[in-house]
């Protein structure tokens, strides 16, 4: 499935970060997907338009957590409760994953 090269590119970054930083990491999974046509993860590059779904999807498995803003505290994803993950919204990626990915402020 290549989930497992998309999680890396956290590798080493923040553990909360703005929504910007996952529309940057689609574009470059997009642009190395079309490098290497047969790449695992080129699923991934396919959201490289649609960021909000791509976040969706890392935090409907559990991976990412959303913060209403920059301050706000991580909560896990509930689609009825927090409605469609936006622009404006910043992301924290789950405490279970942060110390393995030696992620900042971890």
């Amino acid at each position: 499935m290549g989930l497992d090269v998309v999680i890396e590119n956290f590798r080493g970054g923040s553990k909360e970060f703005s929504f910007q930083v996952l529309d940057e990491l689609a574009t470059k999974l997009a642009l190395e997907a079309l490098d290497k046509q047969e790449a695992p993860w080129f699923w991934a590059g396919q959201f490289d338009e649609r960021e909000c779904d791509f976040a969706e999807l890392l935090a409907d498995i559990g991976f990412l957590q959303i913060k209403v803003n920059r301050t706000a505290v991580p909560k896990p994803y509930d689609r009825v409760r927090m409605g469609r993950i936006d622009r404006n919204m910043w992301l924290a990626v789950h405490p279970m994953y942060a110390p393995g990915l030696d992620l900042l402020g971890t």
